[in-house]
Parts: structure tokens; C-alpha cells; sequence
């Protein structure tokens, strides 16, 4: 009776790096699509979520991604926009509750789409932000309106 050919990697032969994967060809290797090993929707939607934080380190570290440095300044630019708007909403506490919920939605709706859309590379746009974050991205002199 003949039995199957195993294959195995020894202990000892060097592949200790790879956990006893088979070791793969550097040139076959993905490379990913960030300077961050983290998927372009990933970290889209970690700029959303955490806020000006998390953008900011995305701007300073990511330097291969477009779509991410582009979700990085939407971020930034509406973070800084909401803190603006609840201090001069501070008067009314009604008022700014209220707008503080509103924006709280819209930045679960704004993660939602960067990771919806990263497969495709859509840019969602809000008004005249989406214009100011794709100005300091892909370097248009225009005006953002």
C-alpha cells in the first residue's frame, strides 16, 4: 500500500520569518496600495471616525494614496467647520445640540461612503469642502466654487 507524499517545512531551515508559509518571490509580492498596509477604504474611514487625529497622521504618512489623502483633508476641513459653527452656535443650546447630532450622522454617512467607494475611487463630495480638500490634493489653482 503507498502512501501520499507529504510536504512540510522543517524546523531550522530559515523559514522561521514567515510563520512556516512558503516564502514568496519579492518581485511576486503585492505591493499595497498605501504607504500605511492598510486598504484605501480602511483608512478613509479611520479619517472620518477619529477626526482631525487620525487625518492629520494620514496626511503626514501617506504619501501613495490619492483617494485617502483626499478623504484626509475632507475630514480635517469638516472637523474644523463643525468645531466653528458649535461655538458660534453655543448661544443656544437647543441649536447646537441639534447641530451636533446632524453632524455626528453625517460623518457615520461621510465613513460609510469613503469605504463604500473605495473600490472604484468615487469621490463623495460635500459642497463647497469636497472642492477645498480636492484643491490641496491634486493641486488645481482654481477656486473651489
Amino acid at each position: 500500500m503507498a502512501t501520499a507524499q507529504q510536504t512540510y517545512t522543517p524546523i531550522g531551515d530559515g523559514n522561521f520569518d514567515n510563520f512556516g508559509m512558503p516564502e514568496t518571490d519579492p518581485a511576486q509580492a503585492q505591493e499595497s496600495a498605501t504607504d500605511l498596509y492598510f486598504s484605501e477604504g480602511i483608512l478613509a474611514l479611520l479619517c472620518y471616525i477619529f477626526g482631525v487625529i487620525s487625518s492629520i497622521i494620514v496626511l503626514v504618512y501617506e504619501k501613495k494614496s490619492e483617494y485617502v489623502r483626499y478623504h484626509a483633508w475632507q475630514s480635517v476641513i469638516f472637523t474644523v467647520f463643525v468645531y466653528i459653527t458649535s461655538f458660534i452656535l453655543s448661544f443656544s443650546s437647543l441649536l447646537m445640540n441639534s447641530f451636533i447630532v446632524i453632524s455626528f450622522f453625517a460623518v457615520l454617512y461621510l465613513a460609510y461612503r469613503a469605504l463604500k467607494d473605495s473600490t472604484n475611487h468615487d469621490l463623495y463630495k460635500l459642497p463647497y469642502i469636497g472642492n477645498l480638500a480636492e484643491n490641496q490634493v491634486y493641486g488645481t489653482n482654481s477656486l473651489p466654487y
